[in-house]
């Protein structure tokens, strides 16, 4: 199948990625090159990225504005929220519908409270939901070392791999 028709449905959420939220904490810093990472992929393969930052908490950490800035516009949307769900942003899902986007690859922090509440309304609204342990990071480290609800919860209501590159391989296409 050729990976352009696969990847048609796909979206990348980048969530709350803000210094506010990330600054003085190793494991949340840590997951940033490779969300780069999935961002090259996605303009590589022209996957529109929808970026969400938490009202008051200032802009996207710079490593990532970065590469963001590097992306262009084409494919690119910029949300501001007032609520742990980006559901609850209005224009969010009319854009997924519009590109006919079925699968959401969710990065960001943090696990157990903003990307759970939009994986869960996702879910509801039926979006497949993709993530792995070296983009998301929990309210505290302890959730990438140990089973806590937040990532058993991702491993049974959605596809979870411990890195990024397993679903860009074996989810998304090779």
């Amino acid at each position: 199948m050729d990976q352009q028709l696969f990847l048609k449905d796909l979206a990348v959420l980048l969530i709350d990625m803000q210094d506010g939220f990330i600054l003085g904490d190793p494991v949340k810093l840590s997951i940033i090159p490779s969300q780069i990472s999935v961002l090259r992929f996605s303009k590589e393969n022209n996957i529109p990225v929808i970026i969400f930052n938490y009202e008051k908490y200032g802009e996207t950490t710079e490593a990532l504005n970065e590469e963001i800035k590097k992306m262009g516009t084409k494919n690119l949307y910029f949300f501001i929220k007032k609520r742990n769900d980006a559901f609850s942003v209005l224009g969010f899902d009319s854009i997924l519908k519009e590109k006919g986007v079925t699968k959401l690859f969710i990065m960001g922090i943090n696990a157990g409270f903003c990307i759970y509440s939009t994986a869960k309304t996702a879910i509801e609204k039926g979006y497949k939901i993709i993530t792995s342990a070296d983009v998301i990071a929990g309210y505290t480290s302890e959730f990438r070392t140990t089973e806590c609800p937040g990532r058993s919860w991702y491993e049974e209501n959605g596809i979870f791999k411990k890195d990024h590159r397993q679903i860009i391989e074996e989810v998304i296409g090779p």
